[in-house]
């Protein structure tokens, strides 16, 4: 509590370190995400560690007498989900809600609100913010090391004849994020630590064993963003190239880049994608039966949406069912839709916009060129997981890739906050 920074660290770096997948590399670390005894409601030892750090922010900031500082160029967007996720509850209660359901749904959610606002208290100077982004590419760097070493020993979730090196969207997200910066400081000629570029190979071949062909596509969608903006290409035809490339990578996983498990190896996952595979895969067809039912409850409730911790209904029949199955949505604006209604749906868009917009801002204003590659890769990234939420519901679902996000968010805020100073919000 005396050192907020270092317990932000701490929380943020075990989260991303210990993965929650009981077949992966370490089982024994998805005990760390395991509800508490004793307590009335799913607390982890995570929130224990961020409500450290709320502690430890508050005292430091009454013990200095400085002012608290907020995320500004996040604010609008911050207001929105937090309305969002607020209508949810209060909908979800008037629909007879699971409340350990309702709250399990609100953590991710509202860690999204939490997070950067701890990151802008904590990332506020310019020497901080450079330790800031030296520890998210290390933390990357170590997931791609991890990662291949787990693989090489035969380690992890099975897959056909060999063994993924990630299932989960945290580790996949930030290696993604990791090597669309770097190829985008390759094309603008800005030189990279050596460490980053030893650690590049190992990163890309453990994005590419985790056989996720949503974030292959989700991959792929990013770098050509990132190789082209950084390359100094302008014009309409460019955005209209980017537009289209967004399109066409969205029907692409929607259609064949689904993240289900494979009996298939690297060649035969990859010539696996085309239409014609779905009808053979059952979990391609149960979600294509899932989404058929969303619809209906979208369709039956497309303003109020169902409420968190309420279910949608099974009106038609689903090749597959999963315990709890029906809390979960595989794509990302439905599930925020759902859970919250049309002002979930307008926050969820406005995260996706928010995040990649604060990127850019960093991309073109930034003194450093570092600081500027690191902006564009981000918001590469951002667009680049969004059109992997097209077959998984991740931002404020999986509530450790909203940790890792919001963090991303934060660090983006506060970036901007140092280039464009104004006086902060009294505490």
């Amino acid at each position: 509590m005396q050192h907020p920074a270092a317990a932000l660290a701490i929380a943020v770096g075990a989260v991303v370190v210990l993965d929650e997948d009981n077949q992966g590399l370490v089982p024994i670390t998805s005990h760390f995400y395991q509800r508490l005894p004793g307590m009335p409601v799913n607390l982890t030892v995570v929130d224990f560690l961020v409500a450290t750090v709320v502690i430890g922010i508050v005292f430091d900031r009454a013990r200095r007498r400085a002012r608290l500082a907020v995320p500004r160029a996040f604010l609008p967007v911050a207001l929105l989900i937090g309305g969002a996720v607020l209508w949810g509850m209060l909908v979800g209660r008037a629909n007879a809600w699971n409340s350990n359901f309702a709250f399990s749904e609100a953590r991710g959610v509202v860690y999204l609100l939490l997070v950067p606002v701890l990151v802008v208290n904590v990332v506020d100077s310019p020497a901080v913010l450079k330790r800031f982004v030296w520890f998210a590419g290390a933390l990357a760097a170590f997931k791609g090391l991890e990662g291949m070493l787990g693989w090489l020993a035969g380690r992890g979730r099975p897959i056909g004849p060999t063994h993924l090196t990630y299932y989960e969207p945290l580790p996949n997200a930030i290696m993604m994020g990791f090597l669309v910066t770097v190829a985008a400081a390759a094309v603008a000629r800005v030189r990279m630590p050596r460490w980053v570029m030893t650690a590049t190979p190992l990163v890309a071949g453990a994005l590419l064993l985790s056989f996720r062909r949503s974030f292959w596509i989700a991959a792929v969608v990013a770098l050509v963003i990132a190789v082209l903006v950084a390359s100094g290409r302008r014009g309409r035809p460019v955005v209209v190239l980017l537009g289209a490339l967004v399109v066409v990578a969205g029907y692409a996983v929607v259609n064949v880049g689904g993240s289900a498990a494979s009996q298939n190896t690297l060649v035969q996952r990859a010539t696996s994608l085309s239409p014609s595979s779905l009808k053979g895969n059952a979990d391609d067809r149960y979600r294509l039966d899932e989404q058929r039912n969303v619809f209906e409850e979208l369709r039956r409730q497309p303003i109020r949406g169902i409420g968190l911790g309420v279910p949608w209904a099974i009106r038609y029949p689903l090749s597959q069912h999963f315990v709890d199955g029906q809390y979960y949505t595989h794509v990302a604006a439905f599930w925020w839709w759902t859970k919250m209604g049309i002002l979930g749906l307008l926050a969820y868009v406005a995260s996706v916009v928010g995040g990649a917009w604060m990127a850019f801002v960093l991309w073109r204003q930034h003194p450093d060129p570092r600081g500027r590659v690191i902006g564009l890769g981000i918001a590469a990234s951002f667009i680049g997981l969004s059109v992997a939420e097209l077959t998984g519901s991740f931002t404020g679902v999986d509530f450790r890739l909203s940790m890792g996000l919001a963090a991303a968010w934060g660090g983006l805020a506060a970036a901007i906050n140092l280039i464009q100073p104004v006086a902060a919000i009294p505490a």
